[in-house]
């Protein structure tokens, strides 16, 4: 697993085909406090191409946990940084992610692939 994306999905990373390069031309950056407005308390949802679904939530002090229908879980800390969203997991590798909003999503860049996922609050 990639450190980057494994900051918001672990284990997720496998799709059969590659989600989009890009982000939306609506998703926008946010300053770091905004950000963590966006995140915090939030529980938020997505799906892998190839069918596994996966839920993370960022708590307003900092904690952060995931887990997905293939029974994956984990738990950890995180904090934003200027446009980056921040987890340190327990137990799968840690690391920064690039996150853009719209009004009703978050889309996370994976950095190593390039690949942009979506979120939705749950």
């Amino acid at each position: 697993m990639y450190a980057s994306l494994a900051a918001v999905l672990p284990l997720c990373a496998l799709a059969q085909s590659p989600p989009p390069r890009h982000f939306p031309p609506e998703a926008v950056a946010l300053s770091a406090e905004a950000t963590h407005q966006r995140l915090r308390d939030k529980v938020f949802k997505g799906h892998a191409a190839h069918g596994v679904t996966w839920r993370v939530e960022y708590t307003a002090n900092g904690y952060a946990f995931f887990n997905n229908s293939r029974g994956s879980a984990d738990s950890g800390t995180w904090k934003v940084e200027d446009d980056k969203l921040c987890v340190q997991w327990k137990r799968v590798p840690s690391g920064c992610v690039e996150v853009r909003f719209t009004p009703d999503a978050a889309y996370v860049r994976h950095v190593t692939t390039g690949g942009v996922m979506k979120m939705v609050v749950d």
